[in-house]
């Protein structure tokens, strides 16, 4: 949902993480999302060889978030598109997030909300 998210407020032509086969699209989150720990690997259970390359990966640092969008999107979606799966939103903290940014954002339009949520 993030990376959707994440697509749909970007300028770009192509996806944020394209890659030209899946473990390509890995590597590329990984250099801009940091590599992860063999911990955070043993979460990866779809890509065995991936796991088993474990520490040979190259290592690469996360990036700084950079602050595009107003009302905490752009945490929003770091938030939802962290590497390690435990450390992901579930699907209720994620709505309740996007309900304070919602009300966030209403607060800032002039004469209070115009829509409801449940618009969306």
């Amino acid at each position: 949902m993030g990376v959707i998210l994440e697509e749909m407020l970007s300028s770009r032509k192509e996806p944020p993480y394209y890659g030209s086969n899946e473990i390509e699209q890995l590597l590329i989150i990984f250099q801009k999302k940091g590599t992860p720990t063999p911990q955070t690997l043993s979460h990866f259970k779809r890509y065995p060889q991936l796991v088993k390359l474990g520490l040979r990966l190259p290592q690469f640092s996360k990036s700084t978030l950079r602050k595009v969008h107003g009302f905490g999107i752009d945490e929003f979606i770091e938030w939802m598109t962290e590497v390690d799966p435990c450390k992901r939103p579930s699907c209720s903290e994620a709505l309740r997030q996007l309900q304070k940014i919602r009300s966030d954002f209403d607060q800032e339009l002039e004469g209070g909300p115009r829509y409801a949520f449940s618009d969306f």
